[in-house]
């Protein structure tokens, strides 16, 4: 959708203008581009992407270190088939974004870039903005942590893998549904860098971990620096953190879990521009 943002006093007002966008594709692939810099991106629209159909939730999947560049594509190289799979023709369909960071950078001075190109997608695409998700592995995994941080209201639910939180915003994470995975033996990134921010949420909201559909669950294996593969096939890893069949335990599987979850909505209305007439809404950023 268009958009084109008014300020009205203390209140902030929305008119969405609905436009034509490009028919569903399996894959989109484009850079992003501003007076800031720019970002190569792979857009992945589900078999169901309709624009006057239901809107898609998106998924963010930040990529290891080993496929950084500009090239546009190694970042598929670890693409997490299971995921593009579930959610291109399985199951649980969405939009799925896959930036592709620079060599010699990490996603903490791309994020800025990388919401820019989620506000592009909202604008241009028929997507739930109250269901926006974010995962990654690795480099990725650091970069899940820490857009959670810096951007904690632009995110329904977070999937850091093998990845590095800080765990002095443990208040911030605290809001946000949260499913971390880490090997304990992981030679490469140490388990403490998932286990302290856990461990810190725990103690200032005093959230039980892994409760079936609870905010806050973490899956641990003995993998090393790897294991997901596994965890992003469905019915793999459930809500109590274990890794068995989801779907002969009687819990939500990563997906199920993930999808459940929605931005609450805030206190600000927008209106929408809808064949001349307004319908009110709350703005959720």
């Amino acid at each position: 959708m268009g958009r084109f943002t008014l300020a009205v006093g203390s209140a902030c007002v929305v008119v969405l203008g609905l436009v034509s966008v490009l028919p569903a594709a399996t894959k989109i692939k484009t850079v992003f581009t501003d007076s800031t810099g720019s970002l190569p991106y792979n857009l992945l629209l589900p078999n169901s992407y309709s624009a006057a159909g239901a809107a898609k939730p998106v998924i963010i999947f930040l990529h290891g270190v080993g496929e950084s560049g500009t090239d546009n594509n190694a970042q598929l190289n670890f693409f997490p088939g299971a995921m593009v799979t579930e959610t291109q023709t399985g199951g649980h369909q969405a939009v799925m974004i896959a930036p592709q960071c620079p060599v010699d950078h990490t996603w903490g001075s791309q994020l800025n870039l990388v919401m820019k190109v989620l506000d592009s997608v909202e604008s241009n695409y028929n997507v739930d903005e109250s269901r926006i998700y974010i995962t990654g592995l690795s480099l990725g995994g650091i970069g899940t942590w820490d857009a959670l941080k810096r951007f904690p209201t632009r995110f329904a639910a977070g999937l850091p893998l093998s990845g590095i939180g800080d765990a002095n915003a443990a208040n911030t994470f605290k809001n946000i549904p949260i499913w971390a995975f880490h090997a304990t033996n992981d030679d490469v990134v140490a388990y403490s860098g998932s286990s302290n921010p856990v461990n810190a949420i725990r103690a200032v909201n005093g959230n039980h971990i892994n409760e079936d559909g609870g905010k806050l669950i973490f899956s641990t294996t003995t993998t090393g620096h790897g294991g997901w593969t596994d965890f992003y096939k469905p019915n793999t890893y459930r809500t109590d953190g274990l890794m068995t069949n989801a779907s002969n335990s009687g819990r939500q599987d990563i997906y199920n879990w993930m999808f459940s979850k929605s931005i609450p909505e805030p206190t600000c209305l927008s209106a929408i521009a809808v064949g001349g007439s307004f319908l009110l809404r709350r703005k959720r950023r």
